[in-house]
């Protein structure tokens, strides 16, 4: 089975700039042991390469964050699908090649779908590059959603099914200059949910996935949220270490899926996905875990 794995990154000091967030991260970074086996639920990447990073470079690499914008459509599907469903070789021959394109096209017209909605909900899809120049190497989604509180006494909260983010719970009344709130019902309730973190292969294991979900928890935290939630794909280690906590399994509505490579084709299957938690003003307790 092919599955994403990010590992534990080396941490990053970052600076900010008028228009942009810059990380700096060593070049080169020695795989930590123990960090693969510490995944044993899941296979390793990429039909079981391990994906060692470049160690060619000797300077630090500054990594630039902002804000996506449309015409970086085509460049996310990219990555996410390279991450998540894997790249396509010669090799691999016509079939993988066409099930990758049909996946890449669904991938762009959901990145698409989400960018339209940048600026006009409290979301915000990040996105990282190398600030010497060159194409994008990762993304990130932060964006509010409804999670049904009545899904407590089946253990915790359950995200809505909903794919696009929660409408703002004020947002400008086009007739009058007074805002128009909206009623959340007692069922339900918003919070912030980060998805999608890709990190492009060359740049895996190198600091660019704690960049952007430290990125992601400074946004959140700037909209007044003192909790952020959090899907996996699986990267269940990175998350942990980052302090983030499992509160559900398996989640109504958000199955994930994944593929496997080993035949002439792919083949795709549901697997459960997993909803984590992290509390992000210090000093108010443990994180919550109901």
């Amino acid at each position: 089975m092919q599955v994403l794995a990010l590992s534990l990154l080396l941490s990053c000091s970052a600076y900010v700039t008028p228009s942009r967030i810059v990380c700096c991260l060593p070049a080169a970074v020695p795989r930590a042991a123990g960090i693969v086996s510490s995944l044993t639920a899941f296979e390793r990447p990429f039909g079981g390469k391990v994906l060692t990073p470049p160690t060619t470079a000797a300077q630090n690499v500054a990594v630039s964050l902002r804000r996506a914008k449309p015409s970086d459509a085509v460049a996310i599907a990219t990555i996410c699908t390279d991450s998540f469903y894997g790249e396509h070789e010669l090799k691999d021959g016509p079939i993988k090649f066409s099930q990758r394109a049909a996946v890449w096209s669904k991938v762009y017209l959901a990145v698409s779908r989400r960018l339209q909605f940048e600026g006009q909900r409290e979301c915000r899809l990040v996105v990282a590059s190398d600030a010497r120049g060159g194409p994008l190497i990762g993304c990130v989604d932060l964006a509010v959603h409804l999670f049904n509180t009545q899904a407590a006494a089946r253990s915790s909260r359950a995200l809505s099914s909903r794919e696009t983010p929660a409408p703002d719970a004020c947002e400008a009344d086009p007739v009058s200059p007074k805002p128009r709130c909206r009623l959340v019902p007692r069922s339900q309730e918003r919070r912030p949910y980060v998805a999608s973190l890709a990190v492009d292969r060359a740049y895996r294991r190198r600091g660019v996935a704690r960049c952007l979900v430290g990125e992601a928890e400074r946004v959140a935290r700037s909209w007044g949220h003192g909790e952020v939630s959090a899907q996996n794909e699986p990267a269940l280690a990175f998350y942990r270490r980052e302090g983030y906590r499992v509160v559900r399994s398996d989640v109504a509505g958000t199955g994930a899926e994944e593929v496997d490579t080993s035949g002439l084709w792919w083949s795709f299957y549901q697997m459960p996905k997993y909803i984590l938690r992290k509390r992000l003003f210090p000093g108010r307790g443990a994180p919550r875990t109901d």
